[in-house]
This record gives C-alpha cells, structure tokens and sequence, in this order.
C-alpha cells in the first residue's frame, strides 16, 4: 500500500467537471493501454477526482465496502490506493441511506442487497473509483 500526501500529490486545483473529464481519460488510458499494478496515472487522478468532488460537494463521502469503511475525504490527511470504492454526496440522507445498506450488504453478500446499494448510490452522485 502506498501512502500519498493528497495535498502533496495534486498541486494543481481544478475545477469538478474538469476533475471528471481527466478522471476518464486517465481511466481509458488505462484500459487501451492495458491494465498495470501501480498506475500512478490512475491513481492521482482518482485523488484529484476526489479533492474537486470534496469541493463541490461539502457532504462528500468515501465508502470502502471491504472492510465497511464511510468516512469523509475532508477528515483525512492521506488517501491510500485501495482506500475507497466509492465517493457520494452524503447530503439529504444519502449517508444513512448507503450506511445501512452497505451494512446489510456486508452482512448477507447476496447480490440483491449489492444492486440495493448500487441503487442508493447512484441517485447519490456517486462515482466508482478503482485503483491500481
């Protein structure tokens, strides 16, 4: 596991929408060029994805569904590759709505309670991060 300072790692602030238009280019980059351990490409760009989401959405949210980890961006001083599935927008009981249904996911790994909390993360602005 490499431990990356987020402050240190992404110098250059951009804007949300520009966040997620690098985000998928680094992503496609990374499946045409096949996939590689230890994609720095990938990686920075999901913690760059994550400082702009934090932005512009303040109740912004990671969920690591193995071990079940929420907990916000904003309260860490390092993002770990492998750190989190996912980030949402915690905001108008999104949180407690992921919450539970990951805990019942956790609990019962059925493919259901997985498309469930699929669901809830979706309507949450979610976006799927994947580290290398």
């Amino acid at each position: 596991m490499i431990d990356v300072d987020l402050k240190e790692t992404i110098k250059q602030d951009c804007k949300y929408s520009e966040a997620l238009k690098q985000h998928k280019q680094a992503w496609a980059r990374h499946y045409l060029n096949g996939m590689h351990e230890a994609n720095d490409d990938l990686n920075n760009s999901n913690r760059k994805l994550i400082k702009a989401y934090v932005e512009e959405f303040p109740d912004a949210v990671c969920l690591q569904i193995s071990p079940l980890e929420l907990f916000r961006p904003s309260e860490k001083e390092h993002l770990y590759n492998f750190c989190c599935n996912y980030i949402f927008d915690g905001s108008n009981g999104n949180l407690e709505k992921v919450q539970n249904a990951a805990e019942l996911f956790n609990k019962t790994t059925s493919v259901e309670n997985l498309n469930n909390l699929e669901r809830i993360l979706k309507r949450s602005n979610c976006h799927v991060l994947v580290w290398s």
